[in-house]
């Protein structure tokens, strides 16, 4: 016996109730959907736009980054330039006490 829809139908013991007839469609245009020109047209200019504003984001983060890093460094110079100055030992310390007599 054969492989096919006929053969499964006579190893049935009770048919379908409800019979669907269909025409069956050859198997490589099977699942193809044609497309109008212009909808694919639209395709690639919704990908290019949307290509074109991740772009533009990630641009924007890339300079946001820059000044960044430059205002880090400039804060960086300041600190150390705060805590070398407050690290340096004095050499006379003033105070409002006077100076003791020396005997």
């Amino acid at each position: 016996m054969g492989i096919g829809a006929a053969a499964s139908r006579a190893n049935l013991r009770h048919p379908s109730a409800l019979y669907l007839p269909f025409r069956a469609q050859s198997t490589k245009d099977a699942m193809i959907f044609p497309k109008p020109k212009h909808e694919s047209a639209m395709a690639v200019i919704a990908v290019m736009v949307l290509l074109s504003l991740i772009l533009v984001f990630i641009a924007g983060n890339l300079g946001t980054l820059n000044h960044l890093g430059r205002d880090l460094r400039l804060v960086e110079e300041r600190q150390k330039r705060h805590w070398s100055s407050l690290a340096a030992p004095k050499s006379a310390i003033q105070t409002n006490a006077p100076p003791s007599a020396a005997k």
